[in-house]
């Protein structure tokens, strides 16, 4: 009986310890893993160094020309050239802060092809106006993403609603989150969008969204979270993801959360 009592005890101690584990958000690197030497948002580098760090995911953001080409960059324009109103031609000799060359999106896909363990976060960049533009970038951008066979490892994520909502309607099984804030998880999850992915600001003023989110079955994840306080509330809030600029403090802060608990 005390030997049954001893197996019953280490079972629920083990159980407790995986359900903990399980618990735990995973680690997204905010336009790659730039903050390092001679790093850049978005740049190749950053993809490997996203890479090397062994973050889960790695956040990026793309932009369509104006001829319909996509590349990866954050702002509208790069040294001083709009993206959206500008030919790819005028564009491909740009270079970005550490001096390489703005990529395509087919140049950051094939490079990604290499780290088939990383999940990509794929943000969808627009300022012009229209469900219908909106179509036309999102299905841009899926097509390239299929191509390179890669789209079963891509989430996508949209402050434009619009595109958001598209992608799940032609999409319906893709991962899709929705970046402004603005919305409540159930009026999402009628769209078919299966995730939030709201800003620190927006999920610390409500932190009861995370069980809404859950209830209606949606991921959260929460950007851009560089503080370790803010990093710890939000594990122990119970979030699916956090996207940092941080990535190795949070893995830090994410096993000394977990050991702490473990030792509880």
């Amino acid at each position: 009986m005390k030997t049954m009592r001893k197996l019953i005890l280490f079972i629920g101690v083990v159980l407790l310890s995986v359900s903990t584990l399980v618990a735990q958000p995973k680690v997204v690197a905010h336009r790659g893993h730039w903050d390092v030497e001679n790093g850049a948002h978005n740049s190749i580098s950053s993809l490997y160094r996203a890479y090397e760090a062994r973050v889960y995911g790695t956040e990026f953001d793309v932009w369509m020309t104006a001829d319909g080409e996509l590349v990866v960059f954050h702002d509208d324009k790069i040294n001083g050239l709009p993206i959206a109103k500008t030919n790819y031609a005028e564009l491909r000799e740009q270079k970005i802060s550490n001096g390489e060359l703005l990529p395509t999106l087919d140049n950051f896909l094939i490079i990604a092809k290499n780290f088939p363990e990383m999940r990509l976060i794929l943000e969808i960049k627009s300022n012009i106006a229209g469900e219908e533009y909106a179509k036309t970038l999102s299905e841009a951008v899926i097509e390239k993403v299929e191509a390179h066979n890669l789209a079963y490892r891509t989430d996508y994520i949209a402050f434009n609603l619009d595109i958001c909502k598209h992608i799940a309607k032609i999409r319906p099984s893709a991962n899709i989150a929705y970046l402004n804030g603005d919305v409540e998880p159930a009026e999402l999850k009628e769209w078919g969008i299966n995730g939030i992915d709201y800003s620190h600001s927006v999920m610390f003023k409500d932190l009861d969204m995370v069980k809404r989110a859950h209830d209606n079955g949606l991921s959260v994840n929460v950007w851009t979270v560089n503080d370790p306080s803010m990093m710890r509330k939000l594990i122990d809030a119970g979030v699916d993801y956090i996207t940092t600029d941080k990535p190795v403090l949070l893995q830090q802060i994410i096993r000394e959360f977990h050991n702490s608990n473990i030792k509880k």
